[in-house]
Order: structure tokens, then sequence, then C-alpha cells
């Protein structure tokens, strides 16, 4: 009798016992939490799958990735830090991402490691796909270094012709590269250089109207047939993400003072960002801003895109109070172009453009640019100007 209930109490303890669950599973979890975009839900899980093998690389960058895209960037800085301590040669996009979180020196030698990282990996590439990936990846980090010689770094001596090393390189592992064009653009805008930004941004346009409309029909091919052809995918894996089709649209609207026809490019732009995100204030006033450009200025569009950044503001400020004082510039701001729809430009009522940019700045800006390359001028004498160069 005492021997069977021995045996009762050792069944019952090991039946209630937990199973432990492996690095593995935990992993699978967070990926298939991941595609249902419970983004909080993966973070749980890599950290649980983290404390089990706390020098595993893999999940740190797993790990830091998915805190990125919850915008907390502390712990992703700290992750990637202490990957690419720990493995600096496992990949490069670790360095892409640490490259996008610090500033000045420290971004540039970032950019610089990860370019290293993914060139010596290209010598013993065999896969098509991946050593264009891989091109596409160095071609972006040269380009976000010739964009951090126009801005954090503008005051740097040579800045001007590191930035210009930095873009023609860029171009030489991707010259198709929609973003590097872009870059170019602005930098050339940045030289006061506005016809040649002018005809990148046409080459750009281009590109991207051939992107967006790949797209589309990818939906519609993917809606009934579900196939997708090679030309398509590749089009649609080139279309650049949100925030640089919105830095692109400043571009545009910019140039499109001295060469009208930008407008039209800003416009498809704008409308297929609004296609994915319609309750971004920020877009629904350049859309304004670019409806009032037209000749004629398009006054029902202007009106109604500038009513919805208002509205959206207003939700915004209401919602979250801490950030009410920011966004009152751009309120203010919204409310003076809703007043001047349909004014002339360049008249005392329309508003200020450098105004409006800084207001609704992104890294790159014309705005930013601009304000950069005077404080050049004023360190350096007005006689001291940037050069103009070779394309």
């Amino acid at each position: 009798m005492g021997k069977f209930n021995r045996e009762k109490r050792v069944q019952k303890k090991t039946g209630n016992k937990k199973k432990k669950v492996s690095v593995e599973e935990l992993v699978e979890q967070a990926q298939e939490a991941l595609s249902l975009v419970q983004l909080e839900t993966a973070v749980e899980l890599y950290q649980q799958a983290l404390l089990l093998e706390p020098q595993n690389t893999d999940l740190m960058d797993a790990l830091a990735d998915v805190c990125l895209q919850i915008g907390d960037t502390d712990l992703g800085l700290e992750l990637l830090r202490n990957s690419t301590t720990l493995a600096p040669n496992a990949n490069g996009i670790k360095w892409m991402y640490l490259g996008q979180l610090l500033t000045g020196p420290d971004s540039v030698k970032s950019y610089q490691t990860g370019i290293s990282v993914f060139s010596s990996q290209l010598d013993t590439l065999e896969d098509k796909e991946k050593e264009k990936e891989y091109r596409r990846e160095i071609a972006s980090a040269y380009s976000a270094i010739a964009e951090l010689y126009m801005t954090d770094l503008c005051m740097e001596k040579d800045a001007e012709q590191a930035g210009e090393d930095a873009i023609m390189k860029a171009l030489e592992w991707d010259s198709n590269n929609i973003d590097v064009l872009t870059t170019l653009a602005s930098f050339r805008i940045s030289q006061c250089r506005n016809e040649d930004a002018s005809n990148l941004l046409e080459q750009v346009i281009k590109r991207v109207t051939q992107c967006i409309e790949a797209s589309r029909q990818r939906n519609i091919k993917d809606d009934i047939l579900g196939t997708e052809s090679e030309e398509s995918e590749q089009f649609s894996q080139d279309l650049p993400p949100a925030e640089s089709c919105i830095s692109l649209v400043k571009l545009l609207i910019e140039c499109s003072t001295t060469r009208p026809s930008l407008t039209e490019g800003a416009q498809l732009v704008i409308e297929h960002v609004l296609d994915y995100d319609d309750e971004n204030p920020e877009v629904w006033y350049l859309f304004g801003v670019n409806a009032n450009n037209h000749n004629p200025p398009d006054v029902e569009a202007a009106q109604f895109s500038f009513q919805q950044a208002l509205t959206l503001l207003e939700k915004e400020m209401k919602e979250n109070p801490e950030q009410a004082a920011m966004l009152q510039g751009l309120y203010d701001l919204v409310q003076e172009s809703s007043q001047n729809v349909g004014k002339c430009q360049g008249s005392n009522n329309q508003p200020d453009m450098a105004s409006a940019f800084a207001a609704v700045s992104t890294t790159g800006a014309p705005s930013e640019l601009m304000e950069c390359n005077e404080l050049i001028g004023d360190e350096a004498g007005e006689d001291e100007e940037w050069s103009d160069m070779e394309d």
C-alpha cells in the first residue's frame, strides 16, 4: 500500500512538471506572432529565448529589429551594440541599423563597417538574388553617408567632397537605386543646382511610376491568380518605403517652382502613400501644398487636404498632449496655408516653404540641406560658396 502511494505521488509530481520550451520553439512562436502583427508578444518570446542563450547574436538581431518597429530605440540600440561586439562580421544588416540610430562620425563608422562586411561576403556569394540585395544595401549605406555630410556633418572640413564621393560610390554599386538617385537630387539642391536636381527627379519619377504600377498589377494578379512575374516582383522590391516617398515629395515640391511638371509626379507619390496610410497629417499637408502649386491651383483638392491635415492634427494633439507643443507649429502652418489657397506662389501671402519643410522635416529634407549651406556660407564668407561639380 505504501509503495503504491509513493508511485502515485511520483506520477502526480511528474505530471505537474512544466515542459521546458526550447529556443527553437520560442523563435518559431515569435515568428508566428510577427506574422500576426503581434509585436509585443514577439518581443516577450525573443526575450525568453535570449535568457536561455544570452550570447546568441541572431536572437539579439531579431529582437532589436522588433524593438525598433515598436519604437523602443534604447533597447534596440543596446542589443545592436552587444551583437556587433560579439559577432562583428556575422552580417552587415545590424551595422546598417546601428548607423541609423547613431549620429555624426559614429554613424559613418557603422555604415562603413557594414559596407566592409557585405563586400567581403560578396566574394563567396553564389546566389544572384542575394548579390543584388547586398549591392542594394551597400549603395544605401553610401547614400546614408552622403546624407550625413549634408546634415549632421555639413560643418566638417571637405564635407561637400566627402558627400560627393559617397554618393558616387553608391551609384557604382546600384545605379538604378531610387533612394540613391533621390539623395543625389538632394545633394544638387544643396549646391543650388536645381536644374540638375530636377533632371534627376524626372528619372526618379519615371522609375517610381513603374514601381507603383507594378505594385498595383501585382495586387490584382495576387487577388485573381495568386501569381507574380519576376519583373513585377523586382519593381515592387524597388519601391521606396513611405518615409522615403515623403522625402521625395518634398524634393519634388521644392523643384516644382522651376519645373512645374514635377507637381504631377509629386501627386502620384502622395496618392501612393495615402493608399497605405491616410492618417498621416504630414502627407495630407504636402498633398495640399502640391495641389496649390498646380497651374491653375487645384483649390478644391488643396482645401480638402489641408482640412484633413488639421483634423488629424487636432486628434493627435488631443490623444498625445505631451506632443501638442511640437505639433502646434505645424497646425498653425496648415491653417495659414488653408487661408491662402489659390494665391500665387511667391506672393507675400504664401507660406514660406523653408519654414513649411522645417515643420515637417525628416532626415535629408531640403530645408535642412539649405539651412546647412547657409551656416557654411556664414562661416566661410559669402565668396566661399560650395563650388559646382560635374555629375
